[in-house]
């Protein structure tokens, strides 16, 4: 990762390609009402999103949000509950999609009356309950990239044996072997005395990075907020990440992680203003913003990717190899490059106008090139006006810069708000062509 006071910015328009929406019928009519969440395959191709719209494929008669998935083929309802089915997740190759669902009908015997996580095989078309009938609810799945293991999060307490906790924990199925294990624990083994949740897989499934305001994972977590960890399946150890270079762990609360594929990069959402040791402390009085900070678990590092915003930043997402992050603020989605903190505005018809309306659940493709994102924007794309939400993709914009450096001055550095370059303008973060400037002030 870059040195913070070095950051890169582009001189061109930095814009390759328009937003495609996905939430549509094949003659281009939008779905009629909010679609949202997506997920999105290694090589794009595909993208699975949950949708309250029942005029996307015919037959939808079941009145709740379904999961969708998009692809070369068209589009395809995976779920037909008498409940709501979301938070869809993909393997790379597109064919294995997981999801949380309060539906009793999706397999024979499900009488627990609680959100369960299932697994839709594409290829075979049978979908499968990962979470056992858990005598609680179990949600917010994530996927490994061959579809093997999945991780998720339940309050149920019949997951795996000696479960006393009576708090929510973040369990790790194995569809090959059927196994279920608790991830959510101290190295040791000793069980969580807090909340555990928000899990994410890396791409083998060996490490699971998760939200917890459990005060026991590790030695010294003393600051009674939500932190985030990473459990290494293969060896048992847990470690906190959201921590600064010399170990201190944040002093507010962080959650939300992102995890590279192999597990080195972990990105986070965080209200802490100690995990950057050149951070500037906010002004007393003055509000504490969300920012999303990316930890190197092979350095210690810890960077603050959105130290240019003032506002909040949320719902991160990172690339495969950790390279490219996608994250939240005011209302629009954005793209960091990690290797020069190099920040372009995704949620944008052609490279210049601001969406018309709030964008956000942005997420990348594994290999970085393809962002799938929910907007309520109405000039996204051409044609019929669009109700409720819905699901875009776009080429990544950042790969096209070219780049040349800028070295911040010093005052700057501490709480930049405008910084020029040839033909562009940094405004509280947020890179625009000057000529659309005016626009965003």
């Amino acid at each position: 990762m870059p040195d913070p006071a070095s950051v890169v910015f582009g001189s061109d328009r930095a814009f390759h390609g328009r937003p495609r929406r996905l939430s549509e019928r094949p003659d281009g009519t939008p779905g009629e009402r909010a679609s949202q969440r997506p997920a999105i395959s290694a090589d794009g191709a595909v993208v699975a999103f949950s949708s309250d719209a029942p005029n996307l494929v015919d037959g939808d008669t079941n009145h709740v949000t379904d999961v969708f998935v998009h692809d070369g083929h068209g589009l395809t309802r995976i779920t037909n509950g008498n409940e709501i089915s979301s938070s869809a997740v993909i393997s790379a190759d597109g064919k294995v999609v997981a999801f949380a669902s309060r539906a009793s009908n999706l397999v024979a015997g499900d009488d627990n009356h609680a959100e369960d996580v299932f697994v839709h095989d594409r290829d075979s078309g049978v979908t499968t309950c990962v979470s056992k009938n858990g005598n609680h609810f179990s949600n917010a799945p994530s996927i490994s990239a061959d579809g093997r293991f999945v991780a998720y999060a339940s309050l149920a307490d019949n997951m795996v044996a000696g479960d006393s906790n009576r708090k929510s924990d973040v369990f790790l199925f194995d569809r090959t072997s059927g196994d279920t294990r608790r991830v959510s624990v101290a190295s040791d083994g000793a069980q969580a005395r807090g909340a555990s949740s928000e899990p994410r897989l890396s791409g083998d499934g060996r490490f699971v990075a998760f939200t917890s305001d459990a005060p026991n994972l590790v030695d010294g977590d003393t600051n009674r907020n939500s932190d985030v960890f990473v459990h290494d399946t293969r060896t048992g150890e847990t470690a906190c990440v959201s921590r600064a270079a010399n170990g201190e762990t944040g002093n507010l609360g962080s959650g939300g992680p992102a995890i590279s594929a192999d597990g080195r990069f972990v990105a986070f959402r965080s209200f802490s203003t100690n995990l950057e040791h050149e951070a500037a402390l906010p002004a007393q009085g003055a509000p504490r913003h969300c920012h999303i900070f990316v930890h190197d678990r092979q350095t210690g590092q810890t960077v603050d990717a959105t130290r240019l915003l003032e506002g909040d930043a949320w719902s991160a997402d990172l690339s495969a190899d950790g390279r490219f992050l996608t994250y939240t603020t005011s209302g629009q989605v954005q793209v960091c490059d990690m290797e020069t903190l190099e920040t372009v505005l995704v949620s944008t018809p052609d490279g210049e106008a601001r969406a018309n309306g709030e964008s956000y659940a942005g997420t990348l493709s594994p290999d970085g090139r393809q962002i799938a994102y929910a907007s309520e924007a109405s000039n996204l794309v051409k044609g019929p006006r669009p109700r409720g939400a819905q699901v875009y993709v776009v080429q990544n914009p950042a790969p096209a810069l070219r780049r040349a450096r800028v070295t911040l001055p010093a005052e700057a550095r501490e709480n930049p708000r405008v910084i020029s370059g040839e033909d562009f303008v940094i405004i509280d973060g947020i890179r625009v062509p000057k000529r659309a400037e005016s626009r965003c002030r």
